[in-house]
């Protein structure tokens, strides 16, 4: 047992390596121009999402701290097999929770008005850096969402005239922890569990657009 309590710290270094997004936060804050006022804006339901989502349950984690203790050949192979980014046969709902979730937040407490169709003064975007899940706490099997997403408010001449990043990762307490083997058995577990991520997300995201 010893040894599996030096996992955590060692796989702390992995995951800074797999997911790099975390690190690289951008804002620009909204500054009204009175000369181009803007009152509309629409949320662009073309969200764009990577090819993979990240997995890293138990039993990756574990194979990750075993290969970064080991070192060498055999320890990159070990860290290899942890390493998974998976390509998935649908998004599981993750671009509509997101736009639904934006489009609600700014609706209820933003100072825009915020349209589905028709001109608009401006367009909210959202682009999806990294998605999946992380392992709920060490030794835990249940999993959590993660995601790290940016958003941009660009006004109708194409100037971007605001920009948000946001991550949330197995830390979060708002969010549920599912098992693995019962989301495979029921898809809807995931939607759910990346429905509830966007969510938190998009009213941390604007809260600066009040």
């Amino acid at each position: 047992m010893k040894a599996l309590r030096k996992f955590p710290a060692l796989t702390l270094l992995t995951l800074a390596s797999l997911l790099p997004g975390c690190i690289s936060m951008s804002k620009v804050a909204y500054r009204p121009d009175p000369a181009r006022p803007i009152r509309t804006i629409r949320v662009s339901r073309d969200v764009r999402l990577p090819e993979k989502m990240v997995f890293i349950g138990l039993s990756q984690n574990l194979l990750m701290g075993a290969g970064a203790g080991l070192g060498g050949a055999v320890g990159g192979a070990l860290m290899g097999e942890g390493t998974i980014k998976r390509k998935t046969p649908s998004d599981y709902g993750l671009a509509d929770s997101l736009a639904t979730a934006f489009v609600a937040e700014l609706k209820e407490r933003s100072r825009f008005t915020v349209v589905t169709s028709g001109p608009a003064d401006a367009e909210l975007k959202i682009d999806v850096r990294e998605y999946g899940f992380l392992q709920a706490g060490f030794m835990r099997r249940g999993v959590k969402p993660y995601m790290n997403i940016q958003a941009q408010l660009i006004r109708s001449d194409g100037k971007k005239v605001w920009e948000e990043s946001g991550v949330i990762a197995q830390n979060r307490k708002t969010t549920p922890a599912q098992l693995p083997d019962q989301m495979k058995q029921n898809p809807d577990l995931t939607v759910q569990a990346l429905r509830a991520g966007a969510q938190v997300l998009a009213a941390e995201m604007t809260a600066s657009l009040r």
